[in-house]
């Protein structure tokens, strides 16, 4: 009996070739995910609703660039999010938007619900608006998290960097040291 192992008996015309091909494609299928959430973009929007003047990537960040020195220019922003869930076409879904900001930073973070119906099987861009007031009732944006929700369960989401790990200073008084709340959310408080 020939117990030697050649790779000739393996190619893709071999007897066992296809059925080891099939086996491997089959136990590195990566299992189906509930949601995800690929991309967030954040943009500034003028009083007109748009975030670009031109269709050109450059002419976008100039326009953005113009709405971050000229206030007054701005009506809102927006959060242009890029999603996927399967089935999610049959499903009733959320996108939300949770936003630490100067003026809230302390407290719960400002919450914003949007309705979204997902395609069959692609991904889809849905846009988060916030009016110039809620923005105002935010102050400057320190951290922000966007989930994709089914009936109160996170299915993915996404966030900014500070996020996770809140900023040792807080942004509303620069100098006051802070720190998380132990066994908390993260949230932090002020140092006396």
């Amino acid at each position: 009996m020939n117990t030697s192992f050649s790779l000739s008996q393996f190619k893709a015309g071999g007897k066992w070739g296809w059925l080891l091909w099939i086996l491997l494609t089959l136990c590195h299928l990566p299992a189906q995910a509930e949601g995800q959430v690929y991309k967030v973009l954040p943009h500034l929007l003028d009083l007109n609703g748009r975030h670009r003047d031109a269709p050109s990537l450059f002419a976008r960040d100039a326009y953005q660039e113009f709405l971050r020195s000229h206030p007054d220019q701005v009506s809102g922003l927006s959060f242009d999010v890029l999603w996927k869930c399967p089935n999610g076409h049959k499903r009733v879904l959320n996108l939300k938007i949770e936003i630490r900001g100067s003026n809230n930073y302390q407290s719960i973070p400002f919450s914003k619900v949007v309705p979204v119906q997902a395609k069959k099987a692609f991904k889809t861009w849905t846009s988060i608006i916030l009016s110039k007031e809620e923005l105002e009732s935010i102050g400057k944006i320190v951290a922000w998290k966007v989930s994709l929700v089914e009936e109160g369960v996170e299915l993915a989401g996404h966030y900014s960097f500070l996020w996770r790990k809140p900023p040792e200073e807080s942004p509303a008084q620069p100098g006051r040291r802070i720190n998380p709340v132990p066994g908390g959310r993260g949230f932090p408080r002020q140092l006396p």
